[in-house]
């Protein structure tokens, strides 16, 4: 997972989709990347799991409803949609297509109900790092924005594509792992 959003985030740097701050981050970069969002590869999938993995322990059993894979089902179809509406906006469209698909992809799998409770426990911290990375309590944003790439709509400072990038990079990396579990 890491390997292919660092591809993705050197591809939209490359273009302009976003950036960032050369005051708030080291001036090492590594292909257009800061070393701190080469670190942010690292810790954050490590987060997920562990999130996943603490949902998991405390709920054993809890296994997806037919009413929880419509709604992914029907999410991801929105997604898509939606997502390929907006074909001329990168960030929107690389979003939206991409939790939409998995989405669609893990609706019956029998981690969907932990994988969704995992993301929502992660949202809090999510809304706090990221508000403050896009620029909430800072002069001037240390990930800034093009919003002509993606739909201009915010929640604070953050662009509602993030909500949608972090699902495809921790579910991916659930996957990736409930995919080893199941190898063993």
């Amino acid at each position: 997972m890491s390997v292919l959003f660092i591809i993705w985030d050197v591809w939209f740097t490359h273009i302009g989709v976003w950036g960032f701050s050369e005051i708030y981050t080291v001036p090492f970069r590594f292909f257009g990347l800061p070393l701190e969002e080469i670190f942010f590869f690292v810790c954050i999938p490590y987060a997920c799991l562990f999130s996943h993995e603490v949902v998991r322990y405390y709920w054993p059993s809890d296994k997806p409803t037919e009413g929880i894979r419509a709604i992914a089902l029907i999410a991801g179809l929105l997604l898509c949609v939606f997502g390929l509406f907006f074909y001329n906006r990168w960030y929107t469209l690389f979003a939206f297509l991409g939790a939409g698909l998995y989405l669609m992809a893990i609706r019956k799998s029998s981690f969907l109900t932990a994988f969704l409770k995992s993301y929502l426990l992660t949202l809090l911290p999510f809304l706090i790092v990221n508000g403050i990375l896009t620029g909430s309590i800072t002069d001037e944003p240390v990930v800034w924005y093009n919003n002509s790439e993606n739909l201009s709509v915010r929640f604070g400072t953050i662009p509602v594509e993030d909500f949608f990038y972090g699902l495809l990079m921790n579910g991916l990396v659930v996957l990736g792992f409930e995919k080893m579990r199941l190898a063993r």
